[in-house]
């Protein structure tokens, strides 16, 4: 047999074995399946999920889902954080954990639907202010120290209750914010603090901090 005869036979079988090849699928997912067979080779764009935002500077952030730590970082010198993880599809629920140079920390909740084969980003996000008072008992009329931190440069809005009040500071370009508080026209009684970024400077604005109790005596 020539070489030019066993070339058309070889082209033919190839041929007829290629006509039992049929493509499924679109250009994001590419499938074939071959018939008469339960084979199948795909070829899938990766599930990939984005987090990023802003924390205070220098923070470590873990992020948690169901109780088990998925990830870890830490924020840049401007507060700024990101994560990016491949495979998760459907409705997650994320916990972030922030906790800053005085191991003062924030939480932030994330929920978020992860569609398969696609890039899901949760970008923009703001933890709360991290928060701590100098102390749980003040007499009336002494000052009542509320401190913490934040992403820098943002507005700080704290919050006593009750009755409501409310008093606005700034945290500094080293993330720390401080507010002394006049407790003369507090009345003796158990109260809470709590704070939130009221803007960032960029139009966003925080959930609420934890709450501290803390108590009001006449003496």
């Amino acid at each position: 047999m020539s070489k030019y005869l066993a070339f058309i036979i070889l082209l033919s079988a190839l041929s007829a074995w290629c006509s039992d090849v049929v493509r499924l699928g679109d250009v994001s997912s590419l499938s074939w399946q071959l018939r008469g067979t339960n084979y199948w080779a795909q070829f899938a764009r990766p599930t990939t999920l984005i987090m990023a935002g802003y924390t205070s500077s220098d923070a470590f952030i873990s992020i948690t889902e169901s109780g088990s730590v998925v990830g870890s970082a830490s924020a840049d010198s401007i507060g700024y954080f990101v994560f990016q993880f491949t495979g998760y599809i459907g409705d997650r629920l994320f916990a972030l954990d922030s906790t800053d140079s005085l191991n003062l920390a924030a939480q932030l909740s994330v929920p978020i639907t992860c569609l398969e084969g696609q890039a899901t980003l949760a970008t923009n996000l703001l933890f709360p202010p991290a928060i701590s008072i100098d102390n749980q008992s003040v007499v009336i009329g002494d000052p009542l120290v509320v401190s913490g931190s934040a992403k820098p440069g943002c507005s700080i809005a704290i919050f006593t209750e009750a009755p409501l009040r409310s008093y606005l500071t700034m945290s500094g370009a080293d993330s720390a914010w401080t507010i002394e508080i006049d407790t003369s026209d507090y009345m003796s009684g158990d109260y809470r603090a709590w704070a939130l970024v009221a803007d960032d400077g960029l139009g966003l604005q925080s959930g609420s901090s934890a709450s501290l109790l803390f108590r009001i005596t006449d003496e």
